[in-house]
């Protein structure tokens, strides 16, 4: 790379600096607790580029300052301190930002006050309380070579050379991912439509140590991965970290055994335990997963990193890693390269990486991973991680989706989950007690988010694939209703698990099964919607029923009532678009049975919902032509006022051909004028062409002229 990109890429990083506390001691003076302490930038620069900068680069190169101080209870963000600053207080994490265009050119001074000053201190001295100052180059982060990183600086006395203190600076540099243009095109970052809880599967099926007596599907593969989907996971979960030669790989942990032979003893095994970091091998890769599963099947990808504990260790027994800047944008390019229009949450336990995410990109959102107080794990050194509190305030200081609690910590307090959406945050929940079926029934009663749980293999969902496969067996053979009924008592075993999607979509089978033997067979999707507890799933299965009532059973009406409950369901999950779409279908019916004045009402109601769409209003123009036409087919009169109405609520329709085709018939009809009324309808459809249902309305109007002998030729 040139030295003018090196400077670019490094000219537009933004500096994060994170200082969990400090400690003052010195022999001459009392010690305290709690100093106020205020940081000051500079920047600086050499005379030999002073004129290289025009005042445009001056302007763009604007280092900003934010103080972010987060707590138990809440945070406050600021870009302004008192005078004297604000205290370090070791239950409260304090954090400086500071964004910048300039990185190795500023000067950070940190100033230090007492908090309790006597009067006479106060009276005599114009900085009341300064006590000492430590001083840092920002050039000094980039010369450790670390990131994150940690450095600690003297704090020298302000009467004198003497070290007074210590003070810990913990730091973190988020550099823009290289290449990626953040634009103004769709972002869900916090972004989250409401609807029932997720089922999000526990690394696919679930995890392989907990149900390695059951499981014959390993976790982390493909074939997990799409079992999870296949019964019904919105999403599937999974952790993502990178091989030596820098590819994304799926694997939980952070080392993995390998077992070697000794050189001289065949028999003999040895077990070596290998960071994962550490190895180039052909892993499941990320890239192959998103080809692999369709769109529909949503990622929840937990970015993995070390994580420190409490008592000073480190998971895995590593205590170095990769760039934390190189580590997120390697994943972040996959992501964003490969996702397509597949839905995407991150997840991290490392508030750090939680952080590079949301900055470095503005498409996808991110939860922060916690444990809160728990009896299973050990505490986490970073105090962000210790308490479900401190990570709601966390998250909302830092703008994340939500977070992802430990379920153990939520059982405690199931008010808690209400109480932190009400923060406008999401909430998903993890662990071992997510497996239970009471547990979840409670956590989805509280409002939760989304499930993060394993799939065990038990003996009734062991009998549920054995009737699947059979029923699979009947079809191949088109013994039609020995498949359904097999599909049937699978559908009866999946309600005993309480799992009602699984359930419904034997049903679905059965009832595809019974038709071919029976159409009557259709009762079998009705009992299908019975079962769903997901809106949009229970409206495609209403569809469903109204197509077999269209096309085999040729009942309009029943048609008509499953399209209008379909269109009910798309609307409780404010799928508007859906449920236009279901409606127009009971419009179109309802006019064919005569039914002018539903048809009018939905024809009016979709075309004033479409009329302010840019992307759809050009179909108002046909809804209220339809409506029109509805309304000529009743009464001449008051096809005329809906036109004139139409025209004053949407001017565009005035000048569509559709508007003034209706002038020409409406006059044609005055006049009862037959041949006049067929001549406007010919040149209409020379260009339009005329479909089967227009034809219909268009011939029940003509019959309306006297004389008439009703046909449009």
């Amino acid at each position: 790379m040139s030295d003018d990109r090196n400077a670019a890429r490094r000219a537009a990083a933004a500096e994060r600096m994170r200082r969990k506390g400090s400690h003052m001691t010195d022999e001459d003076t009392e010690p305290f607790d709690n100093p106020m302490v205020k940081l000051n930038l500079e920047g600086f620069e050499d005379d030999e580029c002073e004129e290289e900068h025009s005042p445009t680069s001056w302007h763009e190169m604007t280092t900003t300052l934010g103080i972010s101080l987060i707590s138990n209870d809440n945070y406050t963000c600021r870009h302004s301190q008192p005078d004297s600053g604000y205290a370090l207080d070791p239950e409260r994490w304090t954090e400086y930002s500071i964004h910048t265009m300039d990185p190795d050119n500023l000067e950070l001074t940190l100033e230090f006050f007492e908090e309790d000053l006597s009067d006479h201190v106060v009276q005599g001295d114009d900085r009341p309380g300064h006590v000492g100052t430590a001083c840092l180059l920002s050039s000094s982060f980039f010369e450790s070579g670390k990131n994150p990183g940690i450095i600690t600086l003297p704090i020298m006395s302000r009467n004198s050379r003497h070290t007074i203190g210590k003070l810990r600076v913990d730091y973190i540099i988020i550099r823009p991912i290289e290449g990626l243009a953040c634009d103004m095109s769709n972002s869900y970052t916090k972004y989250w439509k409401a609807r029932t809880a997720l089922d999000v599967g526990h690394r696919g099926a679930g995890s392989s140590s907990h149900l390695a007596k059951h499981t014959k599907i390993r976790e982390n593969t493909i074939a997990s991965f799409k079992s999870a989907a296949s019964h019904g996971a919105a999403f599937v979960e999974f952790d993502v970290h990178l091989s030596k030669d820098h590819i994304p790989i799926v694997y939980h942990d952070l080392t993995c055994c390998i077992s070697m032979k000794k050189k001289n003893d065949k028999d003999s095994m040895e077990l070596f335990e290998i960071p994962v970091k550490e190895l180039s091998f052909d892993q499941l890769q990320l890239l192959k997963i998103f080809q692999a599963l369709p769109e529909n099947v949503g990622f929840n990808i937990e970015i993995k990193w070390l994580c420190q504990l409490r008592d000073g260790s480190w998971e895995g027994n590593l205590s170095t890693y990769f760039d934390m800047n190189l580590f997120v944008d390697v994943i972040l390019k996959c992501v964003l390269q490969n996702a397509g229009k597949r839905r995407i949450v991150f997840s991290s336990f490392d508030a750090d990486i939680c952080i590079m995410v949301r900055q470095k990109q503005n498409k996808y959102p991110i939860l922060f991973l916690t444990q809160g107080h728990s009896e299973v794990y050990p505490e986490m050194m970073d105090i962000r991680c210790r308490t479900t509190s401190f990570a709601v305030s966390f998250a909302q200081s830092e703008g994340l989706l939500g977070i992802n609690v430990h379920t153990e910590d939520l059982l405690r307090n199931l008010s808690r989950i209400k109480e932190i959406k009400s923060k406008g945050l999401v909430v998903f929940c993890w662990g071992d007690d997510t497996n239970d079926h009471e547990n979840r029934r409670k956590l989805r009663e509280y409002g939760i988010d989304g499930l993060i749980y394993d799939r065990g293999n038990s003996k009734i969902e062991e009998a549920c694939e054995m009737y699947a496969r059979a029923a699979n067996m009947f079809k191949m053979a088109k013994n039609w209703s020995a498949a359904g009924n097999a599909f049937c008592q699978a559908a009866k075993l999946h309600m005993q698990l309480q799992s009602k999607h699984d359930s419904a979509t034997s049903f679905v089978d059965a009832g595809n099964a019974y038709k071919k033997a029976d159409p009557q067979a259709v009762t079998h999707f009705a009992r299908v919607v019975l079962l769903q507890g997901r809106f949009t799933i229970a409206a495609k299965h209403h569809i469903t029923i109204a197509e077999i009532y269209e096309s085999e059973l040729v009942d309009i009406e029943k048609a008509i009532a499953h399209y209008e409950q379909a269109a009910d369901y798309y609307k409780g999950e404010e799928s508007n678009s859906s449920a236009n779409k279901c409606l127009l279908k009971v419009a179109s019916y309802g006019a064919q049975l005569e039914q002018y004045q539903k048809a009018i009402e939905i024809y009016e109601q979709v075309a004033t919902n479409t009329m302010d769409n840019p992307l759809l209003k050009y179909s108002a123009k046909e809804y209220f032509f339809k409506a029109a036409l509805c309304h000529f087919i009743v009464d001449e009169l008051n096809a005329k006022l809906a036109v004139e109405k139409y025209e004053e609520m949407f001017p565009a329709f005035s000048d569509s051909r559709e508007c003034k085709l209706l002038k020409k018939l409406l006059e044609a009809h005055e006049e009862q004028n037959s041949e006049a009324f067929t001549e406007a309808v010919k040149e209409f459809d020379s260009v339009s062409r005329l479909d089967q249902w227009l034809t219909t309305m268009l011939l029940r109007i003509k019959k309306t002229i006297q004389g008439d002998a009703g046909d449009l030729k």
